[in-house]
């Protein structure tokens, strides 16, 4: 806990306790890892002093998550032979890697070819809340399909549970159509702090 006589959160500190969190499965490699991307961006607001060295932690974590596929493309636990990361922990390793791709890190491109094509094949297996999720993913790196989408969201709707996973659902493209991604934001703001008691991700401020 850090006090202060000023408002604010210490995001900096915050940032520095998380990359150093000692364990190493995909879920706290990519936690660890995600906003570090940001780090140096957070510092120039003024909080704090950057750190050059930054880059090469972020980069060997994307190492060890590509480390971690399986031979389908997906992502196992703790490796390729460990039991299969859960349907979210997929798409949120994919999440960081295409926003580290974003940043110029190097990513590799088999690996995370592999792993957006598992995606695709498997999304609509998913259960709805990850399958928002992994549609967001798919929609960032330009592999949703409007239609497959649209039938997501006619047919799984009364089924996703939080703000967040609304929020994902909501369409990136204005081919979708901009009604459609009104009405899942505003259903994602009403349905702030609600929780899927079987998802452990998000929060009520997500």
């Amino acid at each position: 806990m850090s006090l202060s006589r000023t408002p604010g959160i210490d995001v900096a500190a915050l940032l520095r306790t998380l990359d150093k969190y000692p364990y190493g499965c995909i879920e706290q490699t990519t936690s660890r890892a995600l906003p570090l991307l940001y780090y140096n961006d957070v510092a120039l607001l003024g909080y704090g002093p950057s750190d050059p060295k930054i880059a090469d932690r972020v980069q060997e974590a994307i190492y060890r998550i590509a480390d971690m596929q399986t031979g389908d493309g997906s992502f196992g636990m703790w490796g390729p032979t460990s039991s299969p990361a859960a349907e979210w922990l997929q798409s949120y390793a994919l999440d960081f890697l295409l926003r580290a791709r974003d940043q110029q890190m190097a990513v590799p491109a088999t690996s995370l070819q592999r792993a957006l094509t598992w995606l695709n094949r498997s999304v609509d297996r998913m259960s709805p809340n990850a399958q928002a999720y992994a549609w967001y993913v798919l929609a960032k790196a330009g592999l949703a399909d409007a239609g497959r989408v649209r039938y997501f969201q006619d047919t799984a709707a009364g089924k996703i549970k939080g703000g967040l996973a609304w929020h994902s659902s909501r369409p990136r493209s204005t081919k979708w159509g901009n009604r459609r991604a009104r009405l899942a934001f505003s259903v994602a703001q009403l349905q702030i702090g609600q929780r899927d008691q079987t998802d452990y991700y998000g929060s009520a401020l997500a």
